[in-house]
């Protein structure tokens, strides 16, 4: 006899005005931004205000980047540019956000010649955490609902009752029985039982999460390995959870958001092995400390060293 699912609840879509889905976006932002900014007053109090205006910058990127990543991911879901834009309607892909975020801040780090691997290794936990707090609205609407759930997986699958209010993009809403002739595979109804990528992800990512902290208590890893880590676990988890939902459009059989995650994950993989063999970390002199204990802010030579170098003698 096949388990039967025991995870539902009412989905909430607005508290007040607002989408949970955003609210947790905002406040995963906000915690992994604190997590970050604590480390960097531990380390280099004075590139506070710059990483502040850095954060700034980033959280506009991030909502930028998340709207493009999901406008661009679902074509077919727009009728017209106002439809786009229209935010509080919910619809935005973390990937892009992730994407959008980094690089609206890279100018201001550049500028102020952070060392961008040893500071996006102090930012790694950070962004798991904003995956962590972000699927937990994800989890009140019920966004990201996945495929008919079978066997054992519909133990921890979503049973949808008759009148939920169902997140933006899933329907029938409110949520209706199964016609007749149809299948639980041909939309969202009453008494079916979906895959949840939502927990899923939050599950993974809580465990990713784990392994960071552990990794930054150790403090032994080179500059960049951390942030690696996090780019070939979260880009080897969405590739494989998303392989759960079908709502996706495909190119080449995989959603887009599937490809920005085998690229990442890829990319990090060859770049750790790089390291290993080098044993150096990214941008490190081979007498450099360990990530964390290196300096986050690019040391320039002092003016005794350049002038002992301009009067040696040349060769």
């Amino acid at each position: 006899m096949l388990p039967q699912a025991s995870l539902t609840w009412p989905p909430i879509q607005r508290i007040l005005f607002l989408s949970p889905h955003g609210i947790g976006s905002a406040a995963g932002f906000l915690v992994g931004a604190s997590i970050l900014l604590k480390e960097v007053r531990r380390r280099a109090e004075s590139l506070e205000p710059v990483v502040v205006r850095a954060l700034t910058w980033a959280a506009g990127g991030a909502i930028v980047g998340a709207r493009l990543d999901y406008v661009v991911s679902h074509p077919k879901d727009w009728e017209n540019v106002w439809d786009a834009l229209a935010l509080w309607e919910g619809g935005l892909a973390m990937f892009g956000g992730f994407i959008g975020g980094v690089l609206a801040a890279l100018p201001i780090l550049l500028k102020a010649k952070v060392h961008l691997p040893r500071f996006l290794d102090a930012a790694a936990p950070g962004f798991a955490v904003g995956v962590v707090i972000g699927r937990i609205g994800d989890l009140v609407i019920w966004d990201h609902l996945g495929d008919p759930a079978k066997g054992a997986w519909r133990a921890i699958g979503l049973k949808i009752k008759e009148g939920y209010d169902l997140a933006p993009g899933f329907g029938p809403d409110p949520a209706i029985p199964l016609p007749a002739g149809r299948t639980c595979a041909d939309g969202f109804y009453a008494e079916c039982v979906y895959h949840q990528p939502a927990l899923y992800d939050f599950v993974g990512a809580l465990l990713l999460l784990g392994l960071l902290l552990w990794m930054r208590r150790r403090a032994r890893h080179r500059a960049g390995v951390a942030i690696l880590v996090w780019g070939l676990w979260y880009g080897l988890q969405r590739l494989f959870v998303d392989f759960t939902r079908s709502i996706d459009e495909r190119f080449y059989g995989l959603s887009g958001t599937q490809w920005l995650a085998a690229v990442l994950a890829v990319v990090s993989a060859v770049t750790l092995v790089v390291i290993a063999v080098r044993k150096r970390g990214l941008s490190e002199a081979p007498d450099d400390p360990p990530s964390r204990l290196g300096a986050l802010v690019r040391q320039e030579p002092s003016s005794g060293e350049d002038s002992a170098a301009s009067s040696a003698p040349s060769a």
